[in-house]
C-alpha cells in the first residue's frame, strides 16, 4: 500500500517536514491522535463541521509519514470507516522554522523521578532535577509521549551502576542520555533512520555525553559477539513480531528488557513474542491507552 503524496518538494527546495492528514469522525480524535503523534513534531486538530475533523502529524520526512500512514490505515479498519471518505494523504509543509516555533513554545517538563527535559533553552539556575536539553528544530520526539514516560521509570529501577545497555530505535536519544544518568557506563544507540541517528548524535554532544555512546545506524546483529546488560527499545508492534529472538540474544543471562511503543490493545501480543524468545515478564506498565513490558533473560542454570 503506497502513499499519496501531494506537492512534493523540489530537489534544490529548502528543508520541509511531512504531515499525515486524515479526516475522521470527532468521536474518533482522540483515538488517531494518541495512536498516530508517537515520536512525531506535534498533532493538530481542525474542526470540519459535520461532527468530522481533521487531524494533521507532523513528522520530519516522507518515510515516517509512509509508516504513519500505513498506521492510519489500520486504524480506519478498525473503526471500520471508509478511506475514500477520510482521504488519508501526505503532504509537504515549508520548514519556515516550523519546528524551532513550535518547541520554543513547548514549556519544560519533569520526566521521571530525577528528569527534566528542555525542549528549547537553557536549564535554568535553580534547577534540582537532572535537565536533559534537546536540539531546537530537530524532531523524533521531545520525551513527552507516554510510552517514553513509562521507559524512563523502568530504566530508573533497573539500570544498574557501571552497566553497558541498548537503547534501539533511539530517536531524539533521550532514553540513552537517561540510561546514562541512571548508571550505565556505556550506551549502545540504535536506529535504523540515518536522520535519526543524526538528531540523537546532536543531543548527546549538548548534554555532553556523547562521548559513552556508540551511535549507529542500523539494526541488531543476529549474533552479538558481546551482550548486553539490558536493552531498551520503544517501537511499533510489528517490530517486536520479528525481532523478539535478537533482543533476547542481545542480552546476557539475567539482563532486563524495556520494551514500549504499543497499545494496552497489543500489549498481550508483544509479550506472547518476547516470551517465546524466552524471556520472562516481571512487569506490565499502563499510562492511558498505552503499555510498557518489563522483561528479563532467565538466569542460566
Amino acid at each position: 500500500m503506497s502513499s499519496t503524496i501531494d506537492n512534493p518538494p523540489e530537489p534544490d527546495a529548502p528543508r520541509g517536514w511531512v504531515a499525515l492528514r486524515v479526516t475522521v469522525p470527532a468521536s474518533a480524535e482522540d483515538e488517531f491522535v494518541g495512536q498516530l503523534s508517537r515520536s512525531s513534531l506535534g498533532a493538530e486538530v481542525t474542526p470540519l463541521g459535520d461532527d468530522r475533523v481533521e487531524v494533521s502529524i507532523f513528522v520530519a520526512n516522507a518515510g515516517m509519514a509512509a509508516q504513519l500512514l500505513a498506521r492510519a490505515e489500520r486504524l480506519l479498519h478498525r473503526w471500520g470507516l471508509d478511506r475514500a471518505n477520510c482521504d488519508p494523504r501526505v503532504r509537504h509543509v515549508a520548514d519556515d522554522r516550523w519546528v524551532e516555533r513550535y518547541q520554543a513554545a513547548l514549556e519544560p517538563f519533569p520526566l521521571g523521578a530525577r528528569f527534566r527535559v528542555y525542549p528549547a533553552g537553557a536549564p535554568t539556575s535553580e534547577e534540582t532535577r537532572i535537565p536533559l536539553t534537546l536540539v531546537p528544530g530537530r524532531a523524533f520526539g521531545t520525551g513527552e509521549h507516554p510510552t517514553t514516560r513509562m521507559c524512563v521509570e523502568a530504566l530508573e529501577r533497573t539500570v544498574g551502576p557501571g552497566s553497558r545497555w541498548i537503547d534501539l530505535g533511539t530517536g531524539s536519544g533521550i532514553l540513552t542520555l537517561v540510561a546514562l544518568h541512571c548508571g550505565a557506563s556505556r550506551i549502545e544507540a540504535i536506529d535504523n533512520d540515518p536522520e535519526a541517528v543524526a538528531v540523537a548524535g546532536e543531543v548527546l554532544a549538548a548534554n555532553g555525553l556523547d562521548h559513552r555512546v556508540d551511535l549507529r545506524c542500523g539494526s541488531l546483529p543476529p549474533r552479538p559477539l558481546e551482550r548486553a546488560d539490558g536493552l531498551v527499545c520503544n517501537i511499533s508492534p510489528p517490530f517486536f513480531r520479528t525481532e523478539s529472538q535478537s533482543i533476547a540474544r542481545a542480552v546476557r543471562s539475567g539482563g532486563w528488557i524495556v520494551a514500549s511503543g504499543f497499545s494496552v490493545e497489543d500489549g498481550d501480543g508483544v509479550a506472547r513474542s518476547l516470551a517465546a524468545a524466552g524471556l520472562r515478564e516481571i512487569e506490565r506498565m499502563r499510562d492511558g491507552e498505552w503499555a510498557a513490558l518489563v522483561m528479563r533473560v532467565p538466569e542460566e542454570a
